[in-house]
């Protein structure tokens, strides 16, 4: 047993329970990935053996790990680390850079495409967008710990970032250079769509032959109304949970078929 992952013993003398210790040696190795996506736990004995605990302790780790979705049992194979998920909070506007470093993981993103354009009217149609405004067209693969999350399309309005380069993208957020910049935003309309992957976009995200996925079709406003991004995102399913809080005169979500969906985006 790896002794950089799996220290030689617990600390009897933190009033933390051994289970919640446990769970948080497991916790901290996923988060800095020492523990990779797919990689194989030590077993119930095993960890029972190293520490001394009962078989009780050990299932109530676990327990607590696949609560938080890092942890998957498949019986008769034992326990792997899952891949994390990106949690969608529909009823705020979201980051991928905030939400998923405040999970504890790494992220990043490698630019795909970074360039100034004039949008031509094929491209603004159905985007809300007018013909000749000037954007940056950004595409960016999203990661976590090196595990591509989010495959994202994004225009944005240049005369609210004029100054935009690929390394601020790599390691920072979209949209803290966007409010750094003095954009206020407010809110952001979303429609999102279940679709199976062509294959470069499961090449890019590492997905197998069928995967399916959200598409994400974004826009966001300003506090003055205006419309400054459009982003068009494929999040895998198996890598993607949404949740709402449903609340009175909360969040209002919509039904769109084929024929009422906007176009583009």
């Amino acid at each position: 047993m790896n002794e950089a992952i799996w220290p030689a013993a617990l600390d009897l003398g933190d009033s933390t329970p051994l289970y919640r210790q446990l769970e948080n040696i497991a916790l901290s190795a996923i988060r800095s990935g020492a523990l990779r996506p797919g990689d194989l736990l030590p077993s119930e004995g095993e960890l029972c053996a190293r520490y001394g605990l009962s078989r009780s302790t050990v299932r109530q780790a676990f327990a607590g790990l696949e609560e938080k979705d890092l942890v998957l049992r498949r019986r008769g194979l034992g326990s792997f680390v899952a891949e994390p998920k990106v949690s969608r909070n529909l009823d705020d506007l979201y980051s991928f850079t905030s939400q998923l470093r405040g999970m504890g993981y790494t992220t990043s993103s490698q630019v795909l495409e970074l360039a100034p354009l004039a949008l031509d009217a094929e491209t603004a149609r159905g985007t809300g967008l007018a013909a000749g405004t000037p954007v940056w067209r950004i595409c960016r693969l999203r990661l976590a710990n090196g595990l591509p999350l989010l495959l994202e399309t994004t225009l944005i309005v240049r005369s609210f970032c004029p100054q935009l380069s690929a390394a601020q993208l790599e390691t920072g957020s979209l949209y803290r250079l966007l409010t750094d910049a003095g954009l206020v935003m407010d809110r952001a309309v979303e429609n999102y769509e279940p679709i199976v992957m062509d294959r470069e976009t499961r090449r890019l995200l590492h997905c197998e032959t069928n995967a399916c996925a959200f598409l994400i079709h974004r826009r966001a406003y300003t506090r003055d109304g205006e419309l400054f991004e459009v982003t068009r995102s494929v999040m895998p399913g198996q890598r993607s949970r949404l949740e709402v809080t449903l609340k009175k005169d909360g969040v209002t979500l919509h039904r769109y078929d084929d024929r009422a969906r906007p176009a583009g985006g």
